[in-house]
């Protein structure tokens, strides 16, 4: 009896209520692992090979846009689909045989790239041999392509408002890395292969995670959903190129970071700048939960012209995720002493208080420029989009670039902040009102 009347609750409960916090959930668990990796890889590795693991691991932004732009436009096609109750089999299977394809051409560029990529990417790093530095580059590269591709599933889960599962996932593959790191270093494998094997256990289990969640959607499809159709293949194509232009033109703004800092700064302060930005990812996965949460339900609201909801919902984000950033500034702030003592007590690193400031004004600008960036990409207006992104990419890499060589690792973010400001702060919410004041013009 109680049970059935718990079942009934939450079923009561908005599905985008359950993905937030299935994410938020699952987002305090990786992040917790996340800081304690911290810990015991300085303390296993040091600091300059820590470094060489957090410049690898920030490579796999670039390989999520290996898809293409595939997942995204899946996901507002079986939103679509989904409010028209029509089938979204054919549109998943497609999408399957597109990643299948592009998996395969990206793995022989990369084998064929490799050793040049990886000697440019860690040329600062003079005490790990070529030899290294290409077989860390390859198998994480190959691993990362996994994790990219496989991610189509986890947009097909969004899209069916079965986000949870989508969160549920990456958790469960961190508990499996952060074991694998620790029966790593507790092992009697040699110091110069600890890091390799280190990278390899910890990013092994979300790209075999992801492909087994795509693999697990299509297993029972039938043959006739295997016939790829020009319209389906079409469609999907169409806007998928609009959303990877976006996406790769956002790569160039957001995490062209490490790219930048791997070639001009030292491993030690890389480390710095690398637990500094991990400490405000935990703080940034909340508003973008909650963002990725309510894109399926904007698309849906939008496409019956109900933009009350939509602007109802994006204020009360607003409103939770800015008191969240700031309240979450003010405790580092505080207490970012005792944190970096605890997160290094052998190797001493100190996260200056400035830099800490600086995070929290970027990730304040996130939460505005986001916000509105995800109701553009639920109704797949991408045109100010494109546009804001040619030119603040063009702006940032000049000015991390410039200011990186000056200031360092302050640089990095500084130019991150100036692009925004001087393109998507205002441009990207200008487009929302436009659409919102036509939508009220032709409702009277």
């Amino acid at each position: 009896m109680f049970w059935e009347k718990f079942i009934l609750l939450v079923k009561r409960v908005p599905s985008h209520y359950i993905v937030t916090g299935s994410a938020w959930g699952s987002r305090i668990v990786i992040a917790a692992l996340q800081l304690l990796s911290i810990r015991v890889l300085l303390e296993g590795l040091g600091a300059e090979r820590y470094a060489v693991f957090l410049l690898t691991n920030a490579l796999l932004s670039w390989y999520m846009l290996a898809d293409m732009g595939v997942g995204i436009s899946l996901q507002n096609y079986i939103s679509e689909h989904r409010r028209d109750q029509e089938t979204s089999a054919n549109y998943l299977a497609t999408a399957s045989i597109l990643c299948l394809g592009l998996f395969l051409i990206f793995s022989i560029l990369l084998y064929f790239t490799n050793q040049w990529l990886s000697q440019t990417y860690f040329k600062n790093f003079i005490f790990i041999s070529d030899l290294e530095k290409g077989r860390i580059f390859l198998y994480s590269g190959m691993l990362f392509l996994m994790s990219g591709l496989g991610a189509v599933a986890y947009k097909a889960w969004y899209a069916h408002h079965k986000g949870y599962l989508a969160n549920i996932m990456p958790a469960i593959a961190s508990v499996i890395g952060f074991v694998a790191i620790l029966i790593i270093l507790k092992s009697d494998i040699s110091e110069n292969d600890k890091l390799f094997y280190c990278i390899l256990g910890f990013i092994s289990p979300p790209a075999l995670i992801s492909v087994a969640s795509l693999v697990w959607q299509i297993r029972n499809f039938p043959p006739e959903c295997w016939k790829v159709e020009t319209h389906v293949l079409s469609s999907l194509l169409k806007r998928a190129s609009k959303f990877w232009i976006l996406y790769a033109l956002a790569a160039g703004v957001l995490n062209v970071d490490f790219l930048i800092l791997s070639q001009y700064v030292p491993p030690s302060e890389i480390s710095i700048y690398g637990i500094g930005t991990k400490i405000f990812g935990f703080a940034a996965f909340f508003y973008v939960s909650l963002y990725a949460a309510l894109w399926p339900h904007f698309t849906e609201d939008i496409s019956k012209n109900n933009w009350s909801n939509v602007r109802a919902h994006i204020k009360k984000s607003f409103l939770f995720s800015a008191s969240f950033i700031i309240l979450f500034t003010i405790f580092l702030l505080n207490f970012m002493p005792w944190i970096s003592n605890l997160l290094s007590p052998s190797n001493k690193i100190s996260i200056p208080l400035n830099f800490i400031l600086m995070l929290g004004v970027y990730h304040l600008i996130l939460v505005w420029v986001h916000g509105y960036a995800i109701i553009l990409q639920s109704m797949s207006d991408m045109k100010v989009l494109l546009v804001c992104s040619i030119f603040q990419t063009a702006l940032s890499i000049i000015f991390q670039i410039f200011l990186v060589e000056k200031i360092g690792i302050y640089g990095a973010t500084l130019g991150m902040i100036l692009s925004f400001l001087l393109t998507a702060v205002w441009l990207i919410p200008r487009r929302v009102f436009s659409h919102i004041k036509t939508s009220r013009q032709c409702n009277e």
